[in-house]
């Protein structure tokens, strides 16, 4: 389905242009803007639209001279293919157009928001997309300008093969308008298509005149259809300046086609049958096979792992796909598969005999089995609660998230096995350019690394794996090694040390499966697909143990220097953020300084370690002989081979760079950079001590108070590169100045071997955007779109189902508030940012239907949500009192004493916080600090609470004033469904959709259907209108009730008479509306 959208700016001078006409020919549905023709004189250009079903929207005129301005044309092809059905329809005033295929119902929403009239014409908009489901392509002449705003979440954009995480634009300028559309875009899930998509990857221009160009022709998706856009594109047309754009739909049934990113290779499932037998079947198993007695390493480990696989309940049935079909239901499991198959059974049964004893063994059987069905499904939404309630970071948000995806974008891929293996292996294989070391091989030992493994080892390495997650090449998962039965574990663990003692690992623990992962662009070419690589299960068990082994001898050695954070226990990503956060202020806190900073990205740099310097670099900082020796072994003759739809390629060898997949990677790559710091030099001095850069992982950001000085670090940084093997992708590192204010210096220029760096005014490190003033104004917006965008993916799944308590609801949100909103807050918790409260009024707004126009102040005090800075502030408050505690040497807590000391940055604004409570407060004793910043915090809450009570009780809130601070039973619980809280919610707060606001004094106000010339507000509504007295008498009992009687119903607790009342007034009063006018 081809749908254009053009503005033409005038329909009569198109005449002129046959071409224009065979050029609309080669759409399904076209939608026209600017036409300039009042609703009279359309009719006269239909003859011009042969093969169209027409929808004219005529312009307005205002003088009587003159064009007309506006004017939309809607055509619909009246010979559609056979499973698609279109129709023209109107809701809220607007014609849009309702399509139907492939079992999808959906809207086209054309879009012309006039230059002149654009703040009637939004609002209009917007008031359509609360009213519509979230299934919906918007696209048109917006009038606004976008910039390159909206990045989406990787998880959006892996999974929709068209999208880029990131737009594209060449228009540059962000107006007022364009901020207003971007933010209802986030409210209603909207995913702008411009300058990310394959068939405009750049952005282009859709309007081009002399007095300028600009981006203002826009298409949106609802993220939850994406996965039904085929492309999209700005085509180059020149009947008028502005640019056609144009979106292609594909419908095709899915079950013809292979998915890109389809499932990698047979695994066993476990299984609840596992649950209860697999223990004791392996344990026989084992003890008949007499494992111990072959003598050979190699060949006991291959005898458990087939034994292991024979003794699983699928086991027999591994490489057979079509016994692993995933439930339409996550929580339909074995258990609700076997008693579906009794009920089937009973119900064959009772046709063949046709008599009541059978009849009601299968209405028995039937009901058991709906019985199981209904009882999963509540818990398994129960659990739902549990899950969000553990979530702290986004990336765990986003993995429980993708649960709620119920599409893909589908697509045959037509490169072959062999492109692929010929791909990776030049991928995997680059050319080393560092010299090679020659060195004679020390003979350390190390009592602690070189000991027997032993059986506490594994197992502690079994209680860290996590469950459901892909195994490799033999099929299975961490889920069986868990629940093997002792004397299997001693056995692997015998195995294990055979291994370690010589010095030689399987050839099974060196071999990996690629799975190709696409990531944007044509998904025919090989470079738009990325590697994820998949080991044995039991070689990363082996990988776990000396891992483990390994961050105990650093740690106790003190290998690691302080400034890399990337994967280390107790170390995380905010530490250095807060870490880089308190030494810019710090330094700015004085006059006329600045921090020189240099983000430094390479060139897959896991990927081009030479593993000769690595095993050098780990020799030269004392690492045993014993230990290389087996990493080795690990390393010396590593095999990949490619999964592929025709199954998996021939092996290739790969000798250069870490192996993607195994646990030591991250861990070998932090020792091999450790020495970055101390090469490159320079740095700043601050607290006593001298910082040059932080590193997390292969993120690494130099820092300095003098441009030279960074100049000689880069020179420094560029021969470290050469000598070890690395490379500085200068495409993504950038150069940013921390100020105060003013501009630059013209001689403020750096480069790399005579190439420039750019120095940019914005830059994500380690996912938070930071700024040369570091304002989190960008940090933020993109954050509040991520948010409402999680929270948009739950909508369907979650906030709307019955069976899902309300306090679940709440989890979710709270989740996205700490997974979220809150990254970062560690550093900046401590103030309030209004923006990021949006969040939370755009959660209770949708949860219960309230119109755009509802107060914060009421959603807050009806609902008690806390606010977002109540989270905020207490994760700062926890973060900074857990360093002050920890040892000297760690960089957050030397960085945080000093900020201290300085009185700057967040302590300048506790000392603020504590005068205005009168809590007066000791950094020294942490106990009372504690105490002390609680009490700040309850006071902050109560403040807030205070001024929202206070707003509420204003004398225009007739009802509301007086129920806010009176007693009322509680309504927003477990106990009560969704549709009587929303209800209840507009009926106390004074939100009914209404003639009469509490905030408006317009003689429009009165009552649509009564004669009694009142105004129509809850009051009335509720307790006086003569038109609902039938209604009132049926439901509440009476015929008309006063201010203090309808006050009493809305503080309970007899709810359901008052929702059932208030539920089919409001439906009378629209019918009555619509069809009388009024």
């Amino acid at each position: 389905l081809r749908v254009l959208s053009y503005n033409i700016g005038g329909l009569v001078n198109k005449l002129m242009f046959p071409s224009f006409f065979v050029f609309l020919n080669n759409y399904e549905i076209v939608a026209l803007y600017e036409t300039f023709l009042v609703q009279n004189d359309c009719y006269k250009y239909e003859k011009y639209f042969p093969g169209f079903y027409l929808k004219w929207v005529g312009a307005s005129k205002l003088k009587s001279k003159g064009r007309a301005s506006g004017g939309v044309l809607l055509g619909i092809r009246n010979c559609l293919p056979i499973n698609i059905h279109c129709k023209f329809v109107k809701i809220n005033d607007w014609d849009i157009i309702e399509v139907e295929a492939a079992a999808d119902k959906f809207y086209i929403i054309p879009v012309y928001l006039n230059f002149s009239s654009w703040e009637n014409d939004f609002a209009k908009l917007n008031n359509l997309m609360s009213m519509l489901e979230n299934r919906c392509v918007l696209l048109g002449d917006i009038n606004a300008r976008l910039a390159e705003r909206q990045i989406i979440p990787d998880f959006i954009a892996e999974e929709e093969c068209l999208l880029s995480c990131s737009r594209q634009s060449k228009d540059s300028v962000l107006n007022k308008r364009g901020l207003d559309f971007l933010e209802m875009c986030d409210d209603s899930e909207l995913i702008i298509l411009n300058g990310r998509s394959q068939g405009d990857p750049y952005g282009e221009y859709t309007y081009i005149s002399g007095r300028g160009s600009s981006v203002i022709d826009i298409c949106c998706v609802s993220a939850s259809f994406l996965s039904r856009v085929k492309n999209f594109k700005v085509l180059s047309k020149t009947y008028t300046q502005h640019m056609p754009i144009e979106i292609a739909l594909e419908f095709a049934d899915f079950a013809n086609f292979n998915c890109i990113n389809a499932p990698l290779l047979s695994r066993l499932i476990w299984t609840r049958q596992d649950e209860l037998h697999f223990k004791s079947k392996l344990e026989n198993k084992i003890n008949q096979m007499n494992v111990e007695q072959t003598g050979n390493s190699e060949i006991e480990l291959n005898v458990i792992t087939n034994c292991i696989v024979e003794c699983a309940y699928f086991g027999k049935q591994l490489g057979n796909r079509k016994n692993f079909k995933p439930s339409k239901h996550q929580w339909f499991d074995t258990e609700c598969k076997k008693y579906r198959e009794i009920s089937f059974r009973f119900l064959n049964i009772f046709r063949k005999r046709n008599n009541n004893f059978t009849k009601n063994l299968y209405l028995e059987a039937n009901n058991k089995y709906k019985e199981i069905c209904f009882s999963k499904r509540d818990e398994y939404y129960r659990s739902l609660k549990e899950q969000f309630k553990k979530i702290k970071e986004s990336k765990d948000l986003w993995d429980l998230l993708k649960r709620f995806k119920t599409t893909n974008f589908i697509n045959e891929s037509k490169i072959s096995g062999e492109q692929f293996r010929n791909y990776f292996y030049l991928l995997l294989n680059p050319v080393l350019t560092a010299p090679e070391i020659l060195y004679a091989e020390p003979y350390w030992s190390d009592k602690e690394l070189d000991k027997v493994i032993t059986l506490s080892e594994l197992k502690n390495t079994l209680g860290k794996a996590h469950n459901n997650k892909a195994p490799g090449l033999d099929s299975i998962p961490y889920e069986f090694f868990k629940n093997c039965p002792e004397n299997v574990l001693l056995q692997i663990v015998s195995i294990f040390n055979s291994f370690y003692n010589s010095g030689r690992c399987p050839l099974s623990f060196t071999e990996s499966v690629i799975y190709p992962l696409y990531k944007k662009g044509d998904v025919h070419s090989v470079n738009n697909y990325r590697g994820i690589s998949f080991i044995n299960v039991v070689a990363k068990l082996f990988s776990g143990i000396l891992l483990t082994r390994l961050w105990n001898w650093i740690n106790f050695n003190n290998i690691l220097n302080e400034f890399q954070a990337g994967f280390r226990p107790g170390y995380s990503t905010v530490d250095h953020i807060f870490t880089l956060f308190n030494l810019i202020k710090i330094i700015l806190s004085k006059k006329r300084q600045k921090v020189y900073a240099f983000f430094v990205d390479f060139k897959a740099a896991f990927d081009c370690i030479d593993r000769r310097a690595l095993f050098f670099k780990l020799a030269n900082q004392g690492l045993s002989y014993k230990f290389i020796r087996i990493l080795k072994s690990l390393y010396s003759d590593t095999r990949v081979t490619i999964w592929h739809k025709e199954g998996l390629t021939d092996f290739f060898n790969t000798s250069v760079g870490l192996r993607q997949g195994c646990l030591l990677s991250p861990l070998l790559f932090a020792l091999y950079l450790n020495d970055l710091c101390e090469y490159i030099g320079e740095g700043m001095d601050i607290a006593g001590i001298n910082i040059r850069c932080l590193l997390y992982a292969d993120d690494v950001v130099m820092l300095t108070s003098s441009p030279v000085k960074l100049q000689r670090m880069i020179n420094r940084l560029d021969d470290y590169c050469r000598r070890w093997g690395l490379n500085i992708n200068l495409a993504k590192s950038k150069i940013m100045v921390f100020r105060n204010g003013g501009r630059m210096s013209r001689y403020e220029k750096w480069s790399v071997n005579g190439k420039p760096i750019e120095v940019v005014s914005e830059y994500k490190y380690l996912g938070l955007i930071v700024t040369p003033k570091l304002s989190l104004g960008r940090h933020f917006s993109e954050r509040i779109s991520h948010a409402k965008l999680g929270l948009n993916t739950t909508w369907h799944n979650i906030m709307l189902r019955k069976d899902v308590p309300y306090s679940a609801k709440l989890e979710v949100f709270h989740s996205v508030s700490r997974a979220v909103i809150g990254y970062g807050s560690q550093a900046w918790g401590f103030e309030r940012f209004e923006e990021l409260e949006r969040v939370r009024r755009f959660f209770i707004r949708k949860l219960f239907s309230l119109p755009r126009y509802a107060p914060g102040y009421i959603l807050a005090h009806e609902t008690g949500i806390p606010s977002v800075h109540s989270y905020t502030i207490k994760v700062h408050f926890d973060y900074v009192v857990r360093f002050l505690e920890m040892p000297d040497f760690r960089l957050p807590a030397i960085l945080a004493k000093e900020v201290i000391n300085k009185k700057v940055y967040w302590y300048q604004k506790w000392l603020e916080l504590g005068e205005k409570y009168d809590i007066q407060f000791s950094i020294t004793e942490i106990t009372d600090l504690r105490d002390k910043l609680f009490s700040i915090r309850q006071r902050l809450d109560k403040s807030e609470k205070e001024y929202n009570l206070s707003k509420c009780m204003q004398p225009k809130y007739l009802l509301y004033s007086q129920l806010c601070t009176s007693v009322c039973v509680p309504y927003l619980n477990d106990g009560m469904d969704l549709l009587s809280m929303k209800w209840i919610f507009k009926c106390r707060t004074e939100l009914l959709n209404l003639n009469s606001k509490p905030w408006s004094q317009d003689n429009t106000d009165i009552c649509s259907l009564c004669n009694s010339r009142e105004k129509e507000d809850t009051y009335h509504f509720i307790g006086k209108c003569k038109i609902l007295s039938e209604m009132r008498v049926k439901w509440l009992g009476k015929k008309s009730y006063t201010k203090k009687e309808v006050l009493s119903l809305l503080n309970g607790p007899n709810w359901g008479p008052l929702v059932m009342y208030v539920r089919v007034a409001s439906l009378y009063r629209a019918e009555l509306i619509s069809e009388f006018n009024w």
